[in-house]
């Protein structure tokens, strides 16, 4: 098991550069687009997302060997970052695209733009910091919950109590946790395209009282083998209310303050 594991480990660190360096530069190039293509993006995250959360609870319904599953997520891993290598080849190759890069190329040109320095960022800084503190503390409270908090958050059950969920056990973590934060992100940016509100002068108002949040999962059944805090909310429906709105929230404050930003 030796080779395997580093081979793991080898396999898992290309993924993440280059799954870093991919999505870095295609939100750098659709600066220039218009705000719902760089909703897109982050639509598409989060639908990547749901995909495999559905793929980890098929393959752990069918496979038992560790082994296998592991072959088989970095395989179809390294399939799609082939498969976003290309799509990212044919994309410059669009007039749609050349368009707007064009376009975005001659603004710059026209007022004499050169290559940012410091002094450029700080002026950017000053002019956008609010959404970019927006985007900072959405994603602080969401992983600050998702997947640490809600991961280890079990059905709460009193001692002898038999399993009373209408999931599954061996399902319970991937439905409640991974299945719920993924697909109601992807609803919540979806909602973005159609829905802007609030206004950008006061998106930091939701966006702070998401916060609320925390709290609200630390009473829940959260550790329960070493927690001090008692639990207040053992319902398993308000445990997956308060992921559902996290997640829908989350999804949807992320898509605003994303648009918001380059305007």
């Amino acid at each position: 098991m030796g080779w395997f594991y580093v081979v793991t480990l080898v396999i898992v660190a290309i993924i993440n550069l280059s799954n870093g360096l991919y999505q870095n530069s295609t939100f750098g190039l659709f600066a220039d687009f218009p705000a719902k293509y760089t909703n897109a993006l982050v639509l598409g995250n989060n639908i990547c997302g749901t995909f495999t959360t559905v793929l980890s609870i098929v393959v752990t319904m069918i496979l038992s060997d560790v082994r296998s599953i592991a072959i088989t997520y970095f395989s179809i891993s390294l399939f799609i970052l082939g498969m976003c290598g290309l799509s990212l080849i044919a994309l410059v190759k669009q007039k749609f695209y050349t368009y707007h890069i064009d376009k975005g190329n001659a603004a710059r040109a026209q007022a004499n733009a050169s290559k940012p320095g410091l002094s450029q960022f700080v002026e950017c800084f000053k002019l956008c910091w609010v959404q970019l503190f927006n985007v900072f503390f959405i994603f602080f409270v969401s992983l600050t919950i998702f997947p640490a908090m809600m991961a280890t958050t079990p059905l709460y059950m009193e001692p002898g109590q038999e399993w009373h969920s209408i999931w599954p056990e061996r399902l319970y973590t991937f439905i409640t946790c991974f299945l719920t934060f993924n697909l109601f992100a992807t609803i919540g940016s979806t909602i973005a395209n159609f829905v802007q509100w609030p206004r950008p002068k006061f998106l930091w108002i939701p966006v702070l009282l998401r916060g609320l949040l925390i709290p609200f999962f630390m009473f829940c059944n959260y550790r329960p083998f070493d927690r001090t805090l008692p639990v207040i909310f053992k319902s398993e429906f308000l445990f997956l209310l308060g992921g559902i709105v996290m997640a829908l929230t989350s999804g949807y404050f992320s898509s605003l303050a994303m648009m918001y930003a380059p305007r």
